[in-house]
């Protein structure tokens, strides 16, 4: 039953991005995608004004504090960032859409010969906002690889 999830899941998600359906799992992959692309202000509309993050041994993160981090490591020439994602599965209502995934983070300067990674486990509640889907909540935990 999950394998049959896991190749609906892969299949709904090839034809709502081909159509460019905007469902919360469009939102996650154009956020990854002008996170890569160093998008500052693209990967910023994705992030809700009342987003909250909490991460292990941090204070929680919000709105301005991603914003500053993002502007810090998408003007750094020498630090090269990008995000992969594996969404495990998700629910989604009419306003919010809570999706299950695997966050690598991946971090290469130009100081460095070997990048290093970060992989993370977590949860992120979207919610649509005027239309758009938008990272409302996030928790993330460090898995080992």
């Amino acid at each position: 039953m999950k394998n049959l999830f896991l190749i609906l899941f892969v299949l709904f998600s090839k034809i709502s991005f081909a159509q460019d359906d905007f469902t919360a799992i469009n939102s996650l992959k154009i956020w990854i995608d002008s996170f890569n692309s160093k998008n500052l202000e693209k990967t910023l509309s994705f992030i809700s004004d009342e987003y909250i993050g909490y991460f292990p041994d941090q204070q929680d993160q919000f709105y301005d504090n991603i914003k500053d981090l993002y502007t810090k490591i998408f003007s750094n020439k020498q630090l090269d960032v990008t995000l992969k994602y594996f969404v495990n599965d998700f629910s989604e209502t009419d306003s919010l859409t809570v999706v299950r995934l695997i966050i690598t983070t991946t971090a290469k300067s130009t100081f460095s010969q070997q990048p290093q990674s970060i992989k993370e486990k977590g949860i992120q509640v979207w919610r649509k906002e005027n239309n758009i889907w938008k990272l409302y909540r996030s928790v993330t935990f460090p898995i080992n690889n």
